[in-house]
C-alpha cells in the first residue's frame, strides 16, 4: 500500500490497456499455478509426516492464490470508476493502485509458481527414497 502511495505521487501516466494487460497476464499465471497445485499427487509418497508437512502448504498457496486473483478481478472490474485523493503531498491515484496491486500479484504468482516446482522436485526426490 506504501508502495501504492507513492508510486501514485509520480507523475507517471498509466494506460488502461496496460491494465488489462496485466490482468490478462495475471490471470494465465494463476491458472498455470493452480493447474500446478491441482496436479500435486501424494498418492506414490508412503511417508505420512512428509505428506502432512506439505499438504498444508499448498492448501495455504491455493487459498491465498485464490483470495489475490478474486481481489485483482474486483479491482479490474471497477478500473473505470477512477478517483484520486490528495494528503499534503502524498497523491492517490485509484489506476495506479489497481496497477501496483496487479504488478504486486505477478510477482506473488510467479515466486510461488517456482516455489511449487520445487516442492514438487522435493516430493519427487521422497518418492525416489522409497
Amino acid at each position: 500500500m506504501c508502495f501504492s502511495v507513492l508510486f501514485s505521487s509520480l507523475s507517471v501516466q498509466i494506460d488502461e490497456n496496460s491494465l488489462s494487460v496485466l490482468y490478462t497476464v495475471a490471470g494465465i499465471m494463476f491458472s498455470l499455478g493452480l493447474i500446478q497445485i491441482m496436479s500435486f499427487s501424494f498418492a506414490e509418497v508412503s511417508n505420512d509426516k512428509f505428506v502432512e508437512m506439505f499438504r498444508p502448504q499448498l492448501r495455504k498457496v491455493r487459498v491465498s492464490f485464490i483470495v489475490l486473483f478474486a481481489l485483482s478481478s474486483f479491482l479490474f472490474i471497477f478500473k473505470n470508476n477512477r478517483f484520486s485523493a490528495s494528503l499534503y503531498f502524498f497523491k492517490i491515484d485509484s489506476l495506479k493502485v489497481i496497477t501496483v496491486f496487479q504488478c504486486f500479484c505477478l510477482f506473488y504468482f510467479i515466486r510461488n509458481f517456482l516455489a511449487l516446482q520445487k516442492m514438487k522436485d522435493e516430493i519427487e526426490d521422497e518418492i525416489r527414497r522409497t
